[in-house]
Order: C-alpha cells, then sequence, then structure tokens
C-alpha cells in the first residue's frame, strides 16, 4: 500500500455495524425517496431508518444519488456509461486511449468494480493514500475505502461531480506485466495533477484485454477542486509519451485519443 496520511483514521461513525437503529426492509430492491446515502445498507440487506438514535449521516450531506434506483446499479447520469468505456475498444483500439468519467457518487463507481471483483474478473493493484482496501477474505472494504475518501468529501461539500474515474486501455498487442500497470497508473495520476490524492487502481480482465480502472476525488484535503482546463488533451499526450517508454504500440495519425 503506497502512503497513507497519518492523520487518516478510521471514523468512528461509520463503522460498519450500527447500533440502536431501527431497520426496515427494502422493498422490491428499490431506494425509498428519501434515503439518499451511500452506504445506509446492513449486511442482511435492510435499510437503516434515518433519524434514528446512533444513525450517523452528516457526513453525507450534499451527497446525492437519485431516488427509485436499484441498490448497486450506477448512476444512469454519472456512473452508467462505464460498463461500456471498454467494449467499443475490444478489437478497433490499436493504442493506449483513456476514458475519463466524472461523477456525483463515489461508491457508485467502487460498486462497479466490486462486482468486478466479487467476479474474479478485477483485482485491486494498488491504492495510495487509502486504508487497507481489501478484506481478510480478498473482497473489496467498501467501508475502507469510503473512510479513505471521507475526509475530503467533508472538506468540500459544494461541488457536486466530485468523481474522477477514468480507465486506461492498452491495446490488444501490448502483453504488460502488473509491475508495469503500476507504474503507467501511478504516472499518469502523478501527471494529471492526481499524485497526492487517494486513489484505487484495478486491473480488469473481463474482456480479452487487460486494462485498468481508476478511482479517485476531484477535490483535495483542503476542498480544493482540482484543475481540469484541456483534461482530455492533457491525458492524450501523456498516454503518447507512455507508450514511447514502455515500447506500445503507437497511435494511427489521426485517430489519437
Amino acid at each position: 500500500m503506497r502512503g497513507q496520511p497519518q492523520s487518516l483514521r478510521r471514523l468512528p461513525h461509520l463503522r460498519r455495524t450500527l447500533y440502536g437503529c431501527e431497520t426496515r426492509p427494502l422493498k422490491d430492491g428499490v431506494r425509498g425517496s428519501a434515503e439518499r446515502f451511500l452506504l445506509p445498507f446492513s449486511a442482511s440487506g435492510q435499510q437503516l431508518q434515518s433519524g434514528c438514535p446512533g444513525h450517523q449521516c452528516t457526513f453525507l450531506v450534499g451527497i446525492h444519488t437519485p431516488t427509485n434506483r436499484r441498490v448497486g446499479t450506477p448512476d444512469k447520469r454519472t456512473e452508467g456509461p462505464e460498463r461500456r468505456d471498454s467494449e467499443s475498444c475490444q478489437t478497433t483500439c490499436q493504442a493506449m486511449v483513456a476514458n475519463i468519467r466524472s461523477g456525483a457518487t463515489v461508491g457508485g463507481a467502487l460498486y462497479y468494480n466490486k462486482e468486478k471483483v466479487d467476479r474474479a474478473e478485477a483485482e485491486v493493484l494498488f491504492s495510495q493514500y487509502m486504508l487497507p482496501p481489501l478484506t481478510a477474505t480478498g473482497r473489496l472494504d467498501m467501508e475502507a475505502c469510503m473512510e479513505s475518501f471521507m475526509p475530503y468529501l467533508q472538506a468540500n461539500r459544494r461541488t457536486t461531480n466530485t468523481v474522477f474515474h477514468t480507465s486506461l486501455n492498452p491495446a490488444p498487442e501490448d502483453k504488460l506485466s502488473d509491475e508495469q500497470l503500476r507504474e503507467i497508473a501511478a504516472e499518469y495520476m502523478e501527471r494529471m495533477g492526481y499524485g497526492k490524492q487517494p486513489y484505487i487502481v484495478f486491473k480488469h480482465r473481463d474482456i480479452d484485454r487487460e486494462h485498468l480502472h481508476i478511482v479517485s476525488l476531484r477535490i483535495d484535503a483542503q476542498g480544493r477542486k482540482l484543475p481540469h482546463d484541456f483534461e482530455a488533451r492533457r491525458s492524450m499526450e501523456i498516454l503518447r509519451d507512455l507508450e514511447r517508454k514502455y515500447g506500445l504500440q503507437p497511435a494511427v495519425p489521426g485517430q489519437e485519443q
């Protein structure tokens, strides 16, 4: 695990067991219109009743999830396209491409990757400035991941699209070791301006071509939004440099991304 700030500690009000909370079952798996929290569900699938004793919810002020959406599904406004971000490149991409997404709920981006990990279609490659993201059984620890991101979210409750979620897709011909993928992901994030941010890198192998997903935040520890001017152009320039550095398939002129 890469560096972890000394000040980053588990927040007691985010612990998995919330005592004294009245619960009610979900109706057909659909979130009610009054529930707008990222993690209000117990391990048994029951929904914690908001406003009951012991239910700490102030840390999610200003973080919205759409209503009447099935639990665990991505937000179609912000997270939905991520399920397709690699499909268009399965046979046509001749160079490394990046697909950058913004989102309002970091939980949506994490759940998307968690589903892949649970199905053994992905693994955590590494994380930076985060609590250990895996449980003892090798499953993604959503609680630990959320605790790592929460101090940043608490520092800025005004910004709506706080999530940075990108996929890095090497060409099918490029065969890279895990160490090379780690180096590529770390250099990409550093040069994109996220070198001091908490982030987690997943390696997906749900299609023939292995690719990376990186989840981070667009706000820093002081609550300032990271600059995103010319983001796509900067990303493309970085990818071309990485292709040359690692001897990857070069981009075809006129088809760069």
